[in-house]
């Protein structure tokens, strides 16, 4: 009996092998012309790979998390200030306190002394604090110690690559 379920499992496989060898030569061409073109495919990209030309590239380096986010924080106002400008030469008076967000003297991060939010100085709710009412912060940190959550649309309108 052990012998007869041996020849029996011994045929099926040799059927099997034989289904798989009967369709590979039924269908040769096709697949020498598939692994034509994946060949040809991976022969071309590797080509591509060593004539592409090395650039080399500077490194980015960031001498603090402050002076990279005010630079963030100015090149955004300058672009405020020039869409403003153009738009509409009577509101120069809120030019000016855009220009004046984000200076080294203030801080990057605004909030009212009234509020529990603090923002990005370009926000459109932090254009709303009066200048009197203002509190600025060095950091994201600084201003959750002292007790204020960021606005709903701070971490929209971060700068890119600003991390807290």
């Amino acid at each position: 009996m052990f012998q007869s379920r041996t020849n029996q499992h011994d045929e099926e496989e040799v059927d099997q092998w034989g289904i798989i060898k009967n369709w590979f030569s039924d269908n040769q061409t096709d697949v020498v012309l598939i692994f034509g073109v994946i060949l040809v495919a991976l022969i071309g990209f590797g080509l591509g790979r060593l004539t592409a030309t090395q650039a080399t590239k500077e490194p980015v380096v960031i001498e603090s998390q402050r002076a990279s986010a005010l630079n963030s924080i100015e090149q955004n106002v300058n672009q405020d200030n020039t869409k403003q400008n153009t738009n509409n030469e009577k509101n120069s008076s809120s030019a000016d306190q855009i220009s004046n967000a984000g200076s080294p003297e203030k801080g990057i991060i605004v909030a009212s002394k009234n509020g529990t939010k603090y923002h990005w100085p370009w926000c459109s709710w932090a254009k709303r604090i009066k200048p009197e009412n203002q509190v600025w912060f060095d950091s994201e940190i600084e201003a959750k110690a002292a007790g204020y959550e960021p606005c709903a649309a701070f971490n929209a309108q971060a700068p890119a690559g600003y991390k807290p």
